[in-house]
């Protein structure tokens, strides 16, 4: 039996900003700076190499991290539940393929061995099991 590739984690958590919009966010919504900027120093921690800081987007923000010689960017955005409520952040993985080959519908992690429950899933514990990075996040109630 095949293992799905998991590329996409949700979450919920208080423990980053989801009601105070910066005067740097492109849109009053854009929460997610202080995730993504936490998953940098995560990953650091790990000896990866990432972007010195996250970047913007219309919706969230997404960081650049190497994984064997590998570019990937992780996207992270928050999904409000209503005012008194935590919300959901989503997150998604992608191997960064540039401009041609986004065109190209290449961006996404389907081909990596690091995505990869079959072959060699999450080798360094970031995206999951009781030591990843983003599962203890989710433990930031």
């Amino acid at each position: 039996m095949k293992s799905e590739i998991r590329t996409v984690v949700t979450f919920e958590s208080t423990a980053f900003n989801m009601t105070e919009a910066k005067d740097y966010f492109i849109n009053p919504c854009c929460f997610g700076d202080d995730v993504a900027a936490w998953l940098i120093r995560e990953l650091r921690k790990k000896g990866m190499r990432t972007d010195e800081k996250p970047g913007q987007e219309d919706f969230g923000w997404y960081l650049n991290f190497e994984v064997a010689g590998i570019v990937y960017t992780f996207v992270i955005g928050h999904r409000p539940n209503g005012e008194t409520e935590a919300g959901t952040w989503i997150g998604w993985l992608e191997r960064k393929r540039g401009l041609i080959g986004s065109i190209l519908g290449r961006a996404q992690a389907r081909n990596s061995s690091f995505c990869s429950a079959s072959n060699s899933p999450d080798p360094n514990g970031l995206f999951g099991g009781s030591r990843g990075a983003l599962a203890f996040s989710i433990r930031l109630r």
